[in-house]
């Protein structure tokens, strides 16, 4: 086994040396981004304080995203995907098939996803309207 030029004292003092400039690096990073947070903050408070800043109700932006994603959304049709249809409905049956009961839950988790697929407000981070549950899928 080789043996080192330094004992272990030097050895973990080299290491402590180490992680300290990655740390120390870090540190600077994350000032910047401070700093960088800080002159956004002040900026838009002074646009406020001035009468600058045009505000708006929460509810009302909420309100105002919903219809610009309601008509842009994009609809689901199953006409120009059959492929896609039938083999979500071989696989409706397919587990129906297996344990009765289990296609309608098949056929709900699916047509969740392509709902939060295809609702941008979830990913925009929005609360979306209570609505009656809606199947996209089911003929």
């Amino acid at each position: 086994m080789p043996t080192s030029a330094f004992d272990a004292d030097e050895r973990l003092e080299a290491a402590r040396q180490l992680l300290l400039s990655v740390d120390q690096d870090a540190d600077a990073e994350q000032s910047d981004i401070d700093s960088a947070w800080d002159e956004i903050i002040d900026r838009r408070v002074e646009e406020i304080v001035s009468g600058r800043a045009n505000l708006v109700n929460g509810r009302e932006a909420h309100a105002r995203v919903r219809a610009e994603v309601a008509a842009r959304q994009v609809n689901f049709a199953c006409r120009e995907h059959a492929e896609a249809l039938d083999e979500y409905r071989a696989a409706a049956k397919w587990y129906e098939s297996n344990r009765p009961g289990w296609g309608d839950v098949f056929m709900d988790a699916a047509d969740a996803a392509i709902e939060s697929i295809l609702d941008p407000s979830i990913s925009l981070g929005l609360l979306p309207e209570p609505a009656p549950h809606t199947t996209r899928l089911r003929t």
